[in-house]
């Protein structure tokens, strides 16, 4: 399921809908991903292989950027 996690990661990086995504602390991660709508952002939790067999819990909630700087966001 984590390489199935992943291959879904990258498939919706590939298709520019993943702002950001990483662990968060020592147990937890968070992704920033672009969906239209509410019921698209659970679509596409549900859709996660982890979250499917119960290793990872998913929640969708509503974010809007009040402050983006993309050279922090890549590293420079």
């Amino acid at each position: 399921e984590h390489i199935a996690g992943e291959l879904l990661q990258h498939r919706l990086h590939a298709e520019g809908r993943v702002a950001s995504a990483g662990p968060l602390g020592g147990d937890t991660g968070l992704a920033v991903i672009r969906a239209g709508n509410q019921r698209e952002a659970d679509a596409l939790i549900a859709a996660d292989p982890a979250v499917q067999a119960r290793i990872l819990r998913g929640v969708a909630r509503p974010y809007v950027a009040a402050l983006v700087s993309p050279p922090v966001l890549v590293g420079r």
